[in-house]
């Protein structure tokens, strides 16, 4: 009740995050406002919201090596950072795999799909990696990093 009441924005079709003690909601639309993808008991209305407005949105998240840690059309993206503490935008194998697995539970397939095949690509070219470029695909941060082998799941 809590997730829809605090984080839902009605007016942006999307879950935002809470900051401090005043539970303010911050404003950038990042991976976090999809992650409820993942819950089982997400209503259907705004499961298709999250991924027809924001998710498959090609401006925002549906980049070339979906899905960023940021919206493409956030100020603050960035994933060829100088270094991990400043890149913004990164893609993780984990985060797609928690929403391959709610798109798949939402009945969205098809998108599931392309992001597994996405994904497994990926991994394929650049290994196992801590983190993607959303636009390039290069790998980046930790090598041989095994929370990237989730792609593996993926594959089925």
């Amino acid at each position: 009740e809590s997730l829809f009441s605090k984080m839902f924005d009605l007016s942006r079709g999307a879950f935002f995050s809470l900051a401090g003690k005043e539970e303010v909601r911050t404003e950038p639309l990042t991976i976090s406002s999809l992650v409820p993808l993942a819950l089982r008991t997400l209503p259907r209305a705004i499961a298709t919201q999250l991924v027809g407005a924001h998710l498959t949105n090609m401006a925002e998240f549906w980049l070339r090596h979906p899905l960023p840690s940021i919206a493409a059309n956030e100020h603050s993206y960035m994933p060829q950072g100088s270094n991990l503490s400043v890149s913004r935008g990164f893609t993780s194998v984990p985060l797609n795999w928690l929403l391959w697995r709610g798109l798949n539970h939402h009945g969205f397939t098809e998108i599931a799909s392309q992001l597994a095949e996405s994904t497994v690509q990926m991994v394929a070219d650049e290994g196992l990696r801590e983190f993607y470029d959303a636009d390039t695909g290069d790998g980046a941060g930790a090598r041989s990093f095994g929370w990237s082998a989730l792609a593996l799941d993926m594959t089925r």
